[in-house]
């Protein structure tokens, strides 16, 4: 927060579908569609959670973001997959240790 107690960031979540999946009348649930990998949960073609981090309590100027990998099950709770890239993330853009 600023000296005055006015917030100076913003992260915003949201859960997205990457829309070129129905748009090309592919199978959602096919063998192939998964990304399992975080470190192009930005591929993902499933609905995701994606942060998005702004240096601006407006939402006006877009710092930074973060896709979390898909997980059929919406339990976005693994550690590996979900948990750390997510606090590399917080850490990068707070420029502050989680640990």
């Amino acid at each position: 927060t600023h000296p005055t107690g006015a917030y100076t960031q913003l992260i915003l979540h949201s859960c997205i579908i990457i829309r070129t999946i129905f748009i090309n009348s592919e199978d959602v649930l096919r063998r192939d569609r998964a990304i399992g990998d975080p470190l192009i949960a930005d591929q993902s073609n499933f609905l995701h959670p994606v942060l998005y981090f702004y240096d601006s309590p407006h939402g006006d100027s877009l710092k930074s973001y973060h896709h979390i990998v898909e997980n059929f099950l919406t339990d976005w709770t693994d550690r590996k997959d979900h948990i750390l890239p997510l606090r590399r993330f917080l850490e990068s853009v707070f420029e502050v240790d989680l640990t």
